[in-house]
């Protein structure tokens, strides 16, 4: 028999072997295509959404979406499936960052106003203690409250809502039981 016709099976295995590298190459070239597009979109979209409002409400979110595009600069081709899904995650992210933003404003205005509600009911609750109050003795502890409520207006800004919460019940609390001693002396 002749051997006339035959290809030996490792001269197959090398030519499939680079006609998958060939194909891998395509494949990452059109990757990096891709990537090239959702970068585009992706640095338009986040130029419009640059305002101090968004950088001050959602700087993490916007953080990573500008990292993520620095680094497609400097890919290898190995990392191009993982920068494409980055960019994918960045792209939603900057679609909902305006509503974010806004909803981080909104919590934060929220609980600022439930800070200064508190604080207000127990300055009020302790400024009319005085007209209760009988005893001369009883004008120290007096200052001393409206004093610590003053601390409290403050630090307002600095202090989380379940500080202010916690300052001002023990103020109301102090408050109360100065009006009791005060009574008992009278």
């Amino acid at each position: 028999m002749s051997s006339r016709g035959t290809v030996p099976a490792w001269v197959i295995e090398k030519q499939q072997k680079q006609i998958a590298l060939e194909r891998e190459a395509k494949r990452r070239k059109q990757v990096r295509q891709q990537i090239a597009t959702v970068v585009a979109e992706v640095r338009t979209k986040a130029s419009a959404l640059n305002t101090q409002e968004i950088r001050t409400w959602a700087k993490e979110e916007f953080d990573f979406v500008q990292q993520t595009v620095d680094s497609t600069v400097t890919i290898v081709d190995a990392d191009v499936d993982f920068v494409l899904k980055r960019l994918h995650k960045s792209k939603a992210i900057l679609e909902q960052i305006q509503t974010l933003s806004e909803d981080r404003e909104r919590e934060h205005k929220r609980i600022v106003e439930k800070k200064t509600i508190a604080y207000r009911t127990a300055f009020e609750s302790v400024k009319y203690l005085r007209l209760e109050l009988t005893q001369n003795s009883s004008e120290k502890e007096y200052q001393h409250l409206m004093n610590e409520l003053l601390d409290l207006k403050d630090r307002l800004d600095e202090t989380t809502l379940d500080e202010v919460t916690e300052t001002v019940e023990k103020i109301e609390s102090e408050a109360l039981s100065l009006r009791d001693v005060d009574h008992q002396a009278a």
